[in-house]
């Protein structure tokens, strides 16, 4: 009877049990940010109960086996803001309910990837692989207000000052600098002198962001952009405090100043910088009789006005830039310039620049925008004996034309024009005065083909005196298969011409002794990028990989041939010339605030003589960098420690190396913020590494100070403390 009963009961139980499965229900449907984007590995959780499911990697997600009633879901991914939303399930057996979730402010601050509007990184959604660098990240890597110092350690940019006097510009790709183009909001004002003169002078704090492209994907930049690009994007009244004053100096008494005010007068927002630094000092720490870093005096203004006129935004704008820069035997006084018994290079600078912008409110699927410039350079300087004169007046302008085909094509077109008089006191048996008018005119199309690729094509058709049109097709894919997952290829031609001037070594070296046999031919190239980029995003870290392989050839490369004779430098084009490498960055950040960053550059550019193949000279076969960082935000401070690995570089015959060693730098910073006062400590080169090499040698029968550039692979100067603080003020 008992067991009958036992029985009943089960039967009963089976029959709740599967009536309850038979009215369960789904809940179904996907996740995604507020740019429409999926989201992996979003957590959706029914509250107050086990069930839950995170999502795939086209951000859809799916809960199985929830009985009808009303229940809460909360939805939850690092990085962005948690989400609840009440949803009804009925007995029809499936429910869809989508969410979109917008970045939590507080976390990205946190993992310092999120600055105001602007995000660092990799720009996901153009075909061209473009690195973005924002204004805070600039600042915080910078000890002496300057943009060259602020971009030093970013993995596959090579910030390369002379070590003697401290010159610098930025190379790519195992190239020199020549073969980077460097734009101010999209015109190459810094061409020429002012890539070796007029870097050095750019604040960190009149710079809104960094761009960077890599290789010549882009037909937006010049047709000399081979290894890459970097565009400087300038700040803007509203981007900024209404007041800053930042204030900064090491224990070789060099210090900075800078001041910037934004403000509104008359309903016309402008904005004022003015920025002062000075190396008072001749530093010679290893007595050596020789200076450690430049002595010098700079003086930078920049203005900027705006104002809405026919619909659009206009802005105008000028710059004034000054310096004073002394560098070689301390015992040199202004008495001995042009003295062949005192070695010293005194560099003297002023820079004038005008610029104008017009952008048209978008007028339904077009935008017409505009900008000009107008650039006088003034150099006068002395190198030793060599007396070097130089004037560069730039005249550049560009209209464009953007129009948008639906949601799936883009079409850009711009005319451009640069003009460039170049004139020096030089004579090295070729005329290296030059006068060139180049018109051209750049088409861009860009195609979304649904939601996994992006083609962009196009050109620069350009006119050159001498040379007739040039055309130059360039051209990128960009496959993104998820959201976690990107792909590009790019290709482009190229085409400069070329002078002395061209290239950097010619100011290492001094300009003296500088040989150009014959008349340069203009360099052609060919070259291609692959790039895959990667981020995992989990519950409480993320991280993000990046892997860029390049290779480009040339006709006529321009070669510089160091001689044995110490000073002499030989100019020619190779007969066949490549570089080739792969570049690597890893980062990890953490919701605690720790950030680990990985990167690093091999590359290997060779040319081809009647002798055979070699290894180009003073360029180094890797580099690598490293941080790690971690950020306290509710207290308002962050501690970093660095390190840049520097490899061999090949040395001219004749030298006592075949070869320079490698070596490490390492830094290490602390920063605190209060409300309106930001303050950092920092130490530079940490184990106070110098280069054991002396570049300079004495001639047994003159007396005479020679230096060979050649020599100057590493710093001169050791360790160096700096301190730094900075006041915000905002009207409320």
């Amino acid at each position: 009877m008992k067991s009958k009963r036992y029985l009943c009961v089960f039967t009963l139980c089976t029959f709740l049990v599967s009536s309850v499965n038979l009215w369960a229900a789904t809940v179904r449907g996907s996740v995604y940010n507020m740019s429409n984007e999926p989201l992996l590995a979003a957590n959706v959780l029914v509250v107050g109960t086990q069930s839950g499911a995170s999502t795939d990697t086209e951000g859809n997600f799916q809960i199985s086996d929830i009985s009808p009633g009303a229940y809460t879901l909360r939805i939850s991914l690092v990085g962005y803001e948690t989400q609840e939303q009440i949803v009804t399930v009925t007995d029809d057996k499936e429910t869809v309910v989508d969410f979109r979730l917008d970045v939590d402010p507080i976390f990205m601050e946190e993992m310092n990837v999120r600055t105001k509007r602007n995000v660092s990184g990799i720009d996901r959604d153009e075909p061209v692989r473009k690195e973005i660098i924002v204004a805070e990240e600039l600042q915080e890597a910078c000890t002496d207000g300057k943009v060259m110092t602020a971009l030093s350690n970013q993995t596959g940019l090579t910030v390369r000052p002379c070590a003697l006097c401290g010159s610098c510009a930025i190379s790519m790709q195992g190239l020199d600098p020549s073969y980077t183009e460097v734009n101010v909001d999209g015109l190459p004002v810094l061409s020429g002198l002012g890539t070796l003169y007029g870097l050095d002078g750019l604040s960190v704090a009149d710079v809104s962001k960094a761009e960077l492209v890599k290789g010549s994907g882009s037909s937006l930049f010049g047709s000399g952009a081979i290894a890459g690009a970097v565009n400087l994007v300038s700040a803007k009244s509203s981007e900024n405090p209404e007041l800053r004053v930042s204030l900064s100096g090491s224990d070789t008494r060099q210090h900075t100043i800078s001041t910037n005010l934004s403000h509104q007068l008359a309903e016309t927002p402008f904005r004022l910088s003015a920025s002062y630094g000075s190396e008072p000092d001749k530093v010679d720490r290893d007595d050596d009789g020789i200076t450690d870093t430049p002595e010098y005096d700079r003086f930078n203004l920049l203005g900027t006005v705006s104002r809405n006129i026919a619909g659009g935004d206009f802005t105008m704008g000028g710059r004034f830039y000054t310096e004073q820069r002394f560098a070689g035997e301390t015992q040199w006084t202004e008495d001995d310039q042009g003295s062949a018994d005192v070695y010293g290079r005194l560099i003297e600078t002023n820079r004038r620049e005008l610029s104008f912008g017009y952008a048209s409110k978008s007028a339904g699927t077009i935008r017409l925008s505009a900008n000009a410039a107008l650039v006088r350079h003034e150099q006068n300087s002395w190198y030793g004996t060599t007396r070097f004169d130089a004037v560069q007046d730039l005249a550049l302008a560009k209209a464009s034309l953007e129009k948008n085909w639906a949601s799936f094509h883009n079409t850009l077109l711009q005319g451009v024009f640069h003009y460039d008089d170049y004139n020096d006191n030089l004579n090295l048996g070729i005329s290296t005065d030059q006068l060139n008018r180049v018109p051209g005119i750049i088409a861009q199309h860009t195609w979304n083909i649904e939601k996994q690729w992006t083609l962009q094509g196009g050109g620069r058709l350009e006119h050159f005196n001498g040379y007739g049109w040039v055309w130059n097709p360039r051209g990128s894919a960009l496959w993104q298969p998820s959201s976690n997952w990107s792909f590009r290829f790019s290709g482009g031609s190229g085409f400069r011409r070329v002078s002395i001037f061209s290239t950097d070594e010619a100011v290492c070296a001094g300009f003296e002794n500088v040989l150009v046999p014959n008349e340069l031919k203009p360099e052609k190239s060919l070259a291609g990028s692959f790039a895959v980029n990667y981020r995992w995003i989990q519950k409480s870290y993320s991280i993000t990989t990046d892997v860029n392989t390049f290779y480009t050839t040339f006709n006529n490369k321009v070669i510089l041939a160091y001689s044995n004779d110490i000073g002499t430098t030989v100019y020619s084009n190779a007969e066949d010339a490549y570089s080739r490498g792969v570049e690597l960055k890893l980062a990890w950040r953490h919701l605690l605030g720790w950030t680990v960053k990985l990167g690093a550059t091999m590359t290997d550019v060779s040319y081809k003589d009647a002798t055979g193949w070699h290894e180009i000279h003073l360029q180094n076969r890797y580099t690598a960098n490293s941080s790690l960082k971690k950020s306290w935000a509710s207290i308002g401070m962050s501690a970093e420690l660095s390190a840049a690995l520097y490899g061999p570089q090949k040395l001219p015959e004749g030298r006592n190396l075949s070869e320079s060693p490698a070596y490490t730098l390492w830094d290490m910073r602390i920063a605190k913020t209060w409300s309106s006062i930001e303050a950092f400590a920092s130490v530079n080169n940490l184990t106070n590494y110098m280069q054991p090499d002396d570049a300079y040698a004495i001639d047994a029968v003159t007396g005479e100070t020679k230096f060979d550039s050649a020599l100057l692979y590493g710093p001169l100067l050791g360790r160096t403390f700096h301190l730094g603080l900075t006041y915000s003020f905002n009207r409320l």
